[in-house]
């Protein structure tokens, strides 16, 4: 006897059975078919597979491609959004301002002030340093130099030249002003800072003069001398230290 196959689901089923075993339509009826869908086949896991039955393969496909067109969507905008990071990136990059360099440093220094250099003229230098020969013949106990630089001085003896400079321990000329008064003659304006020792302690005076010099014979005319110092400086004082105080007095 052959096995009856249900009229619903077309599945086989054993003989005997009224029920069929696929869909529980009662065999030997005749579904019914509804008018806006077509029964298809249904097909089910093999035995001992599990599961329920597959539904809707079609579906399952369209699912699969709308999921496959999504990860493209996906992959695409994901691609579009890297390259326009990149883009952006590479947009702030290179439309951003080079980094600017640092003008060179120039470094500047003050100009070495003018170094002013003054020399006497040759008749005043030479004017001064036979008033210095005198004043250091003075200074030596050399009487006769200084009546020879000094003739105003010969009739001075040489006691009385002790008496007068024999304290003097040296005796050095600041020139003040110095004048060529003709081309062998130069009038110098002078400060005398002398070193004393009189027997009460070494002692610093200035003095101011004027002197003639005559180049031509080698000698001087002193006039009369004024002491600059109302009170001696107390030991021997450099005469570069005192050199304003002769400038500034004499």
């Amino acid at each position: 006897m052959a096995k009856p196959f249900c009229r619903s689901c077309g599945v086989e089923n054993s003989v005997g059975a009224r029920f069929c075993r696929g869909c529980g339509a009662l065999l030997g009826q005749k579904a019914p078919v509804a008018a806006d869908t077509a029964t298809l086949p249904r097909v089910y896991d093999p035995p001992g597979a599990g599961g329920g039955p597959i539904r809707g393969r079609r579906g399952t496909a369209i699912v699969v491609v709308a999921a496959a067109a999504l990860v493209l969507a996906l992959g695409a905008g994901g691609a579009a959004l890297v390259l326009a990071s990149g883009n952006d990136s590479n947009d702030r990059v290179t439309g951003s301002e080079p980094p600017r360099e640092r003008p060179p440093t120039t470094v500047t220094t003050d100009p070495a002030p003018p170094t002013t250099v003054t020399t006497l003229p040759p008749q005043v230098d030479s004017a001064v340093a036979l008033a210095q020969r005198w004043a250091t013949a003075l200074a030596n106990g050399d009487w006769p130099t200084a009546r020879a630089i000094d003739p105003g001085k010969q009739s001075t003896t040489d006691s009385e030249m002790q008496d007068f400079y024999g304290g003097l321990a040296s005796s050095t000329i600041v020139l003040v002003t110095g004048t060529p008064t003709s081309p062998t003659t130069t009038s110098l304006r002078i400060g005398y800072v002398a070193h004393e020792d009189i027997g009460t302690g070494p002692r610093t005076n200035i003095y101011c003069n004027t002197i003639d010099v005559d180049l031509a014979n080698g000698t001087i005319a002193a006039g009369s001398q004024r002491k600059l110092t109302p009170v001696a400086h107390p030991g021997f004082v450099s005469p570069d230290q005192l050199e304003p105080e002769v400038l500034a007095g004499c």
